[in-house]
């Protein structure tokens, strides 16, 4: 209810409900990385491994800079 109150395109808000379409196939990708599960991600159609591991890192550094200018 509180995702189809927020204006997202209808891809984002299939993504979120339901992992549906690519968004949904992408979260489902950064999920499995965040949880461990390796295999799911090396297995999937998603980014590599080490793709999603820079982008992790890249991550991780952004919102450590963005925390610290609050």
């Amino acid at each position: 209810e509180i995702i189809k109150s927020i204006p997202l395109s209808n891809e984002s808000s299939l993504a979120l409900i339901s992992r549906g379409g690519i968004k949904g196939q992408l979260l489902n990708c950064v999920t499995d990385y965040c949880e461990g599960y390796w295999n799911k991600v090396a297995d999937s159609n998603g980014p590599s491994l080490e793709v999603m591991s820079n982008a992790y890192i890249e991550a991780c550094h952004w919102s450590t800079i963005t925390l610290d200018t609050i």
